[in-house]
């Protein structure tokens, strides 16, 4: 089984409202840190990563942005780690 990490969508250090360690806020990609896999390839590629939701600028919220979930399609996630599906 590849390695996986957890990926902050939006940086860590960007915690006003106390979502930086929160499920919104952590998705699982494989790959070994922020070198390789799709880890690297999010944390090498920013731009192209954002309109897929797995960056994100410090003023947006995780609970508000969604993210393209490999399974499920597009949706939004909560701080407690539930899905919604976007219509």
């Amino acid at each position: 089984m590849p390695a996986t990490n957890l990926h902050h969508r939006r940086r860590r250090r960007v915690d006003w409202d106390g979502l930086a360690h929160s499920p919104a806020n952590l998705v699982t990609l494989c790959g070994n840190g922020n070198v390789d896999g799709c880890h690297g390839w999010v944390h090498q590629n920013p731009e192209k990563a954002r309109p897929l939701g797995f960056t994100l600028r410090p003023d947006e919220s995780p609970v508000e942005v969604p993210i393209r979930h490999v399974h499920l399609g597009v949706v939004t996630m909560t701080d407690s780690g539930a899905y919604a599906l976007v219509a």
